[in-house]
């Protein structure tokens, strides 16, 4: 079979983005009706009130976290938290200067820049691509002529470009080698490189990274496949420092170039941080009561698997924590590689919705609950608050 192209009036790495798909809400009631046998006006009528109370749990997530049925207890379907409720918790607990810290760590290029400064391992760019020329410890790009130039004749492939401000792995690629006038991408797709150049150039200006392609761990390989799957590990500052609240490993699907949660061929699983070993795993396209059991990619078990080096990027969530001791929690997207663990993003706002489907349940359980009512007390965060149940 042929490999794809991308000719130059084509769109390739704005493309990368899952979509959205609108839900069928008369389908959705009638599947959640015949597996938790209660009628569709009742589960309508649930839906509803889900919607109208204070933190606001939407129909696509009543329906993605199986909120209608009979088999939970009114406490464990209470635990789960809209990702708006999850913000809300996470900005209360933001340090008082929170937009200067927030346009830091949301740059990856700025986040990079101050973990090297740190001594703490991270992914390396050897190169931006940025609208307009700035200094920087590594080459800037500026024009497509430049960026065509780089990937012609500097780009030590394999390596891994990503939109400095983008989330979600949105844009993100890794551009394997380069064939002539066409770069192949690690999803097979053949890209022209004055077509990528152009790309790169106009829809990126705040700026796109080329990084060193890295590799997993061999045991990580053999458990989810050859692309890397960030760990991520979310901590809360507590009074005697920083915590880990969960782990979560992602885990790239099929032909995956990257591990984000808008691809619905990727899956998550949930990682205990004593043991380091898989506790559930949960495909995105798959519903919340259907657990993955198995690697899509490798089809190695995964519940009981052990993942490696847990401990080690633990410790360095922690000790990066401690960078920003007014900061009352961060995510901290840990690469498992085959040199060691490394960060690789840190979030301000940990989502909840892709660790709930990981979990098969919600995060907000009693005893995290008083976990975040510590990291409260610790950054003088008065309860109740609006819209959160804590």
């Amino acid at each position: 079979m042929p490999l794809r192209s991308s000719p130059l009036d084509r769109k390739t790495l704005t493309t990368l983005e899952t979509r959205k798909k609108s839900h069928d809400f008369g389908m959705l009631l009638q599947t959640a009706a015949q597996q938790s046998g209660r009628s569709v006006w009742q589960i309508a009528f649930d839906v509803l009130r889900y919607r109208m109370r204070r933190h606001r749990i939407y129909s696509n997530d009543y329906f993605k976290f199986g909120l209608f049925r009979t088999d939970i207890s009114p406490a464990e379907k209470e635990a789960f938290v809209s990702e708006g409720e999850m913000t809300r918790i996470n900005r209360a607990l933001a340090a008082p200067a929170e937009m200067s810290l927030a346009g830091l760590l949301e740059s990856k290029i700025l986040t990079g820049l101050v973990l090297r400064a740190a001594g703490l391992p991270t992914s390396e760019t050897v190169a931006v691509a940025i609208g307009r020329p700035v200094p920087l410890p590594f080459a800037s790009l500026t024009g497509a002529d430049a960026v065509e130039r780089f990937l012609r004749e500097e780009a030590p492939y394999p390596i891994f470009g990503k939109p400095d401000l983008s989330r979600q792995g949105i844009g993100g690629a890794s551009l394997m080698k380069l064939d002539q006038d066409e770069i192949v991408l690690g999803n097979g797709t053949r890209v022209g490189i004055r077509a990528l150049a152009t790309e790169i150039a106009r829809d990126y200006p705040d700026g796109y990274l080329f990084q060193g392609l890295l590799r997993p761990h061999p045991a990580l390989a053999a458990l989810i496949g050859p692309v890397i799957g960030t760990l991520r590990v979310v901590t809360l500052m507590q009074a005697e420092g920083p915590e880990a609240l969960f782990l979560m490993l992602k885990l790239p699907g099929p032909g995956a170039m990257v591990d984000g949660g808008v691809s619905k061929v990727n899956g998550a699983a949930i990682v205990d941080a004593g043991t380091g070993r898989i506790l559930r795993a949960q495909l995105l396209s798959r519903p919340i009561t259907e657990p993955m059991t198995h690697g899509h990619v490798t089809g190695a078990p995964l519940v009981g698997a052990e993942v490696s080096d847990v401990n080690a990027a633990v410790a360095l969530a922690l000790q990066a924590h401690r960078l920003f001791p007014r900061q009352g929690v961060l995510g901290f997207d840990i690469m498992l590689t085959d040199a060691g663990p490394l960060i690789n993003e840190i979030n301000l706002n940990p989502g909840s919705s892709l660790a709930q489907s990981a979990r098969g349940a919600g995060l907000m359980d009693a005893p995290t609950k008083e976990r975040y009512r510590a990291a409260f007390a610790v950054h003088g965060v008065r309860l109740p608050l609006p819209g959160v149940r804590l």
